[in-house]
């Protein structure tokens, strides 16, 4: 059996990675809410590549759809990353986390989310419209 290929996304990313899975939001990331949102992202196609290469292409096995999803987020955090613009890519995972806040109740703790983002080289001005509180 062919081994695994590992899934290297930028270090910048890590951080950002690693705190939207602390807020579970491979949930999410199997809803059809997510998907709806990838069609209005522009990122549908890329998202369904993704979840496809996990297996054929980086020969990892995975036993439920949302280990898939993790992987696969990964590699679409890594992809808007190297393909687009600091703003363009900011949109991404902004509008994504804005999109995954609306369905929580109570609300949770943002702060990791946010302080990987400032970490990545962004202000706060770029992102307050991320974190705003809903009303």
């Amino acid at each position: 059996m062919e081994k695994s290929k590992p899934i290297e996304i930028d270090p910048k990313l890590e951080p950002l990675y690693k705190s939207q899975i602390e807020l579970d939001i491979k949930y999410h990331l199997c809803s059809i809410k997510f998907l709806n949102f990838c069609k209005k992202a522009g990122c549908e196609n890329s998202w369904q590549i993704y979840m496809n290469d996990i297996e054929n292409f980086y020969n990892i096995s995975v036993s439920t759809r949302l280990e898939r999803v993790e992987y696969a987020l990964r590699l679409l955090l890594d992809g808007f990353f190297r393909l687009h613009d600091r703003n363009e890519f900011l949109n991404l995972p902004g509008n994504l986390i804005h999109d995954f806040r609306a369905n929580l109740t109570p609300e949770k703790d943002f702060s990791k989310i946010r302080k990987s983002i400032l970490d990545s080289g962004y202000n706060d001005d770029e992102v307050a419209w991320i974190f705003r509180k809903y009303k």
